[in-house]
């Protein structure tokens, strides 16, 4: 049978008969809006230091009515075995936010309401994926690495901002010991090992983003030339200790740089999932998974410490990475019989200590340590939730259970770790307030993917509808938590200087459980009993609201802002897209919005008037066919949208 011809708009007439320019242009370039000069490399990322990057599309692919009529005339084979061998597949978990996306945009296309954007380019890996697995040479002598530091007064600089950042993710490294090695290192540059100078070259990188990000001037800018050089020189020297074989330094250099690239990022941590793997297996293959009393000769306790920590760093990135990319873990369940670190302070520990102090107790004033157990602790019962779910519809008495469990991981947190009932926590505790936050965020937006499979549950049953609102209320919630921690938490006087490595996982939260809401607000309106006017007006403020946080944060950057405009989409596709007013505001006046009381937010919640245009630059240029959004498969986006708990497979 001839498969059905598909019914376009006549809006669209136009452009779909207008004829395939060729893309000129590099795809660094077209996504930046950059003048191009068609060098290969060219001008820009010859600039930028990313010559090796450019790349260029030979020809605009063919119209997206074609490009559905060849998909359905192609053989029937299962998926994934059918797939494009030049573009492979990519698989994303349902409990990803660009599946839930996909949930609801299919809903308002039977709906016959148009997308324009497909989210494609949050996917992408771009040109500034990791360096150690773009093919770098090892052909590099160690004078030439140790030459390429920056002076000793930069160094120093770096340096003391990287290990007094009081980051929890860089517990791994102790600064007594570290600045003990350094002042030994300028003593006699040329006899460092390669895995030592990888270890040195991480942490200059790591100050220079912390120098960027707490520069309100330098902030909403690009990373500068010299955290993209520093992050080249660590890949090289990394490469250079070769990774293959066990050695000092080697996986606490590999952490630090994965934890720069991951900082650097601004897709969906693919990239950083991979080099992950080569991590963990490095840490495998030297033995970070098991006890330690199988060592002859023993390791010092100092030692052991600090591998104990270098491993449940790990575990925690493992399971946030997962989360973000939609990937499987990379360190399953179970292995290793590693003795967790304990709850000591840098002052605690001591290289040449016989024995470690025992554990603090909880009752003190959150340690990082703590706070890292805490986070390892929720992501591992979270990332089982979603990999529960992501197999297949589950019973309601499987969801208690679950439900059970995760409660009962949260009521195990340390006391001064959790939510309080206040909203706003005191000011002299605001570091305490950030780890509240994000451990409650973690908590719901699990629960909220715990009970997504009812939102278009076709049982009208009591306990299927408690379901239902235990996702939408935990959607709710995370999304208050998230304007609160970026209009409140991170303005206050003690945080405009406090270093945060979690705002792409806040993001990542915030995109996933704001397409839940506005799927199950897609499906009430067409339930029998839709919501209340008064409930789903309070939902429409509330994702306005959170569009002005993203996009006014005091901590901008590329992914918050595609986080907002992904909002703003959705915004517009159920009629109640972003005035031009929101879109103008600055930082003073969107905060002043956040604190808008409901009858005066409701006027920022009108549905667009007849025949008005998304403000966007990115649908104009998207009908232009001048947006990387053009390259958009429309039959694989409809494919791909299959029961409500599938996975997204696709060609990329």
């Amino acid at each position: 049978m001839d498969p059905p011809v598909p019914h376009y708009p006549i809006s669209d007439r136009k452009r779909r008969h207008q004829k395939p320019r060729v893309l000129q242009s590099c795809t660094s370039c077209r996504e930046k809006k950059l003048k191009c000069n068609r060098a290969l490399p060219c001008m820009n990322c010859k600039k930028r230091k990313l010559g090796q990057f450019c790349r260029y599309v030979k020809a605009r692919p063919e119209h997206p009515e074609q490009a559905v009529l060849h998909r359905d005339n192609r053989s029937s084979a299962p998926w994934p075995s059918e797939c494009n061998t030049e573009s492979g597949t990519r698989f994303v978990n349902s409990g990803h936010w660009q599946t839930i996306m996909k949930d609801a945009t299919k809903q308002l296309e039977n709906q016959n309401i148009a997308d324009h954007s497909s989210g494609e380019e949050y996917l992408q890996a771009g040109p500034h994926g990791p360096v150690l697995l773009s093919g770098l040479s090892r052909n590099v002598d160690m004078s030439d690495l140790v030459a390429s530091l920056p002076t000793r007064q930069i160094a120093d600089k770096l340096v003391f901002r990287c290990l007094e950042s009081d980051e929890p993710a860089l517990m791994f490294i102790h600064p007594p010991t570290f600045q003990c090695e350094y002042r030994k290192f300028w003593q006699s540059p040329c006899a460092v090992s390669p895995a030592w100078l990888a270890l040195l070259y991480g942490v200059l990188s790591c100050g220079a983003w912390i120098e960027n990000t707490m520069n309100p001037v330098m902030v909403k800018s690009e990373l500068p030339d010299l955290f993209h050089d520093l992050r080249e020189n660590c890949a090289v020297s990394i490469a250079k200790s070769d990774l293959t074989a066990p050695g000092y330094y080697k996986v606490e250099a590999a952490l630090m740089y994965m934890g720069i690239e991951y900082l650097g990022s601004n897709n969906s941590k693919t990239g950083v999932s991979i080099l992950l793997g080569i991590i963990s297996r490095l840490a495998i293959m030297m033995g970070y998974h098991r006890s330690t009393q199988l060592y002859h000769p023993p390791l010092r306790p100092f030692e052991v410490e600090m591998r104990r920590r270098c491993w449940l760093l790990l575990s925690v990135t493992d399971s946030i990475v997962a989360l973000q990319s939609g990937l499987p873990r990379v360190i399953y369940q179970g292995l290793g019989d590693l003795t967790r670190p304990r709850n000591l302070l840098y002052e605690d520990l001591d290289p040449a200590m016989s024995i470690l102090p025992p554990s603090r107790p909880e009752t003190e004033t959150p340690s990082r340590i703590m706070y890292m157990l805490a986070l390892d602790d929720m992501l591992s019962v979270a990332y089982e939730i979603t990999d529960i779910t992501s197999k297949g519809a589950i019973t309601p008495e499987r969801t208690i259970c679950l439900d059970q469990e995760l409660k009962a991981t949260r009521d195990r947190l340390p006391g001064a770790l959790r939510m309080p009932l206040r909203t706003k926590a005191p000011e002299a505790q605001s570091d305490i307030t950030i780890m509240q936050h994000t451990l409650e965020m973690i908590y719901q937006r699990s629960r909220c993917i715990l009970h997504r499979q009812y939102l278009v549950s076709p049982q009208p049953t009591n306990i299927y509808r408690t379901f239902r609102w235990a996702c939408v209320d935990a959607a709710r919630c995370v999304l208050e938590y998230q304007c609160e921690l970026f209009q409140d938490v991170l303005r206050s006087p003690g945080n405009r200087q406090r270093v945060w490595f979690g705002a792409s996982r806040s993001v990542s939260d915030c995109l996933t459980v704001a397409m839940v809401l506005c799927l199950d607000m897609i499906n009430e309106s067409k339930a029998a009993q839709p919501f209340s006017e008064s409930t789903r007006t309070e939902f429409i403020q509330l994702l306005h609201k959170t569009y002005l946080s993203l996009k006014d944060t005091p901590r901008p950057s590329v992914e918050v802002a595609k986080a907002a405009e992904r909002v703003a989409t959705m915004l517009y596709q159920m009629g109640h897209a972003v005035t031009e007013g929101e879109l103008r505001c600055s930082e003073p006046a969107a905060a002043g919005a956040s604190q808008l009381p409901n009858s005066q937010l409701a006027d920022h919640t009108a549905a667009p008037e007849e025949g008005a245009s998304f403000p966007y630059t990115t649908f104009e240029d998207f009908l232009n066919g001048d947006s990387p959004l053009e390259l958009f498969d429309w039959g694989l986006w409809d494919w791909e949208v299959q029961q409500f708990n599938s996975p997204l497979v696709e060609n990329i």
